[in-house]
């Protein structure tokens, strides 16, 4: 993973670390054009989706966190929505950068409503 911290211009919502959180999510803000970090697998509608790689391979999500970022953040969209891995191990790194990617220096316990 990136030593260094990557924050997109775009809004950057998170969910909890399930598909239905993630579902949620994207009805909620339907009017607007957004974008997901996509685990492979999971079957969300958006404007615009980056294949983030299989979820629970932490290693994998890691190493293409930013670029999924940046990719997103180039495609003209008012919000991205990403899930949130656990605390534990990897997972929680990525999850520390997401957070802080979204303007979060701590964990939000209400992750559902941005």
């Amino acid at each position: 993973m990136m030593s260094r911290h990557y924050a997109p211009r775009t809004k950057l919502l998170l969910t909890d670390g399930q598909e239905d959180a993630l579902a949620e999510k994207a009805r909620e803000i339907s009017k607007q054009k957004f974008g997901v970090l996509l685990p492979r697998g999971w079957k969300i509608s958006a404007g615009a989706t980056f294949d983030w790689g299989e979820w629970r391979d932490w290693a994998e999500l890691a190493s293409r966190l930013y670029a999924a970022l940046r990719w997103l953040d180039e495609q003209n969209l008012n919000v991205i929505i990403a899930p949130l891995p656990p605390q534990e191990g990897l997972g929680g790194a990525i999850r520390e950068r997401l957070l802080k990617a979204a303007g979060r220096e701590t964990d939000d316990s209400e992750l559902r409503t941005g």
